[in-house]
């Protein structure tokens, strides 16, 4: 069995397949913007937008006959109405601007073959978001950003077909799934010393998820029937569901100060990531913990308008652990990368470099 776009592929379980998809959208935005006084504003917005898609899957067996359970024709239509106000205040080195949003998102589609099968979903979510920052002086920053936004299921995500490209790994798609609503948060402080020629830099990135589109897998010991398809023992069977309890978080600095006695650069990078995704293993939820620590330090030369040089080395420990499958309960490994890069310029129309 095999994928091309336009064209079959045939092996060795005699099923040839074809896939077309389409799509095109149309939005637009309209906005309006009224001062309240010397250091203040009000905006109001709407933003329509309206996307069209299209997903046909044939599957032919050896006679070229459509085999109907491997095969789909299904359209969706996407409409999302948003429109809101914000409000925004500067003065004295302070920017503050709070906004509200109301959106209503109506998916409709039409499952056309094999069987018709119509989707109506509709969605409706206030949306806000914050954004703070202040300038201490010329060159120190710092600003803060709160924001949520939605994802609406995909196509394929609600395309009810079985994929058996892997015929060990089937997939499929689930016409129940729920937008995603999302939380981020993002953080950073600039501080610069110019008079020597110091600047450090912090971020912390933070984000959340409620309805995460994640993965279901079943994978059961004896040959099953799930959702009317057939799953040999040993194999699998996957496809997106809505689950709770997505996180991840990012900090990380970054100190760069000149190095006089060699003329050059330093950049010293501190970083922690952190993941928690959900999914599920035979209808219990398992989550995937990731822990990666890191960190880079990297020399950037001055030495002469004639040659520089870079030399840098990256460095990550990540772990792994899930909270149900004991086989894979902890999956540590490190990383490093050492990078040079060294410019020669003899003459002014000759650059020699050399990258490792």
């Amino acid at each position: 069995n095999g994928y091309s776009q336009g064209k079959s592929l045939k092996d060795s379980i005699n099923q040839a397949q074809k896939q077309t998809s389409g799509d095109y959208g149309l939005s637009s935005r309209c906005s309006y913007t009224e001062p309240l006084g010397v250091h203040s504003q009000i905006m109001l917005s709407y933003l329509p937008s309206f996307d069209n898609n299209l997903s046909k899957i044939t599957t032919l067996g050896l006679q070229q006959d459509t085999i109907t359970a491997l095969s789909s024709n299904y359209y969706l239509n996407t409409m999302i109405q948003r429109g809101g106000f914000a409000y925004r205040f500067n003065n004295k080195g302070y920017n503050v601007s709070v906004a509200v949003d109301a959106q209503q998102v109506d998916l409709n589609g039409k499952e056309l073959f094999p069987i018709v099968i119509p989707t109506n979903k509709r969605y409706q979510n206030i949306l806000p978001r914050t954004d703070f920052s202040y300038t201490f002086s010329d060159h120190n920053i710092m600003h803060i950003t709160c924001m949520t936004s939605t994802q609406a299921p995909s196509i394929t995500q609600l395309q009810s077909v079985v994929n058996n490209a892997n015929t060990q790994s089937l997939v499929e798609g689930n016409a129940a799934l729920n937008q995603q609503y999302n939380y981020s948060l993002r953080a950073t402080m600039r501080l610069v010393d110019y008079s020597l020629t110091k600047t450090l830099f912090f971020a912390i990135q933070a984000s959340s998820a409620n309805y995460f589109i994640g993965q279901s897998t079943y994978s059961p010991q004896n040959d099953t029937t799930i959702d009317n398809i057939v799953v040999k023992s040993g194999h699998q069977l996957s496809k997106p569901v809505n689950l709770s309890g997505y996180r991840t978080i990012h900090p990380f600095i970054t100190y760069s100060f000149p190095l006089y006695i060699i003329k050059c650069n330093i950049n010293i990078r501190g970083e922690y990531t952190f993941s928690r995704q959900p999914g599920k293993v035979n209808d219990v939820i398992n989550y995937s913990n990731n822990s990666v620590p890191g960190g880079e330090l990297s020399v950037n030369s001055n030495i002469s308008p004639k040659f520089d040089f870079r030399l840098s080395y990256q460095a990550k420990y990540n772990m792994v652990t899930n909270s149900i499958q004991t086989t894979a309960h902890a999956i540590n490994y490190y990383t490093g990368i050492a990078t040079a890069k060294a410019t020669v310029t003899p003459i002014s129309f000759l650059v020699i470099s050399s990258d490792c």
